[in-house]
């Protein structure tokens, strides 16, 4: 960690935003984290929030939610005057949980999305919060902060009538199609953010 903090600084001047956004604000935060993210390897995966339309509207959509809330976070870590790595998050029930993460892959010797989870990290200890929840898979760079981990469940109903036979259809198919497009695509070894 001391080794990516003294590369970044020898990239330029270093700074860290964590936000707690308005809903007046919360519409350009997050096309600037969207913009931070398709600078990385996601977006040739197809897994970006600038690659899938449906996806971004419904973060922009769950932010301004959460912004009403008070419950938003947004960091970025910014090097020389640009956005190397961002967090979209959200502090509720004693917890911080990270719902995206990117990093500009220009900076990706400094490992830039893992200076700004410890910030993060920190932020959430000096505010009180009892846990991190990183959601998602436990990938090797989880790993690295901690070892207890614990299954997310999904768990979706759906209406005996042609809307909900759409909608599981839809889920089903749009489940098969990301598991054949991972399938397809070349493997990308899992790396820091």
């Amino acid at each position: 960690l001391r080794r990516a903090y003294r590369r970044a600084k020898n990239l330029g001047e270093t700074s860290v935003e964590i936000l707690t956004p308005t809903v007046d604000v919360v519409d350009g935060l997050v096309e600037r984290a969207i913009k931070v993210e398709a600078n990385s390897w996601k977006a040739g995966a197809g897994t970006a929030l600038s690659s899938r339309p449906e996806r971004a509207a419904f973060f922009k959509a769950f932010a301004r939610h959460a912004a009403a809330d008070g419950t938003l976070r947004i960091s970025f870590l910014t090097i020389d005057g640009a956005d190397a790595a961002m967090q979209i998050a959200v502090s509720f029930q004693s917890a911080w949980w990270v719902y995206k993460i990117g990093y500009d892959e220009e900076f990706a010797t400094c490992s830039p999305g893992i200076i700004l989870m410890s910030e993060t990290i920190s932020a959430a200890a000096d505010a009180g919060l009892e846990r991190f929840e990183f959601m998602g898979k436990s990938d090797p760079w989880i790993r690295m902060w901690t070892r207890e981990t614990h299954d997310l469940v999904t768990i979706r109903t759906y209406p005996h009538t042609l809307q909900g036979l759409a909608a599981v259809t839809a889920d089903v198919c749009a489940r098969f199609s990301t598991r054949l497009r991972s399938a397809l695509l070349p493997t990308r070894p899992s790396t820091a953010p």
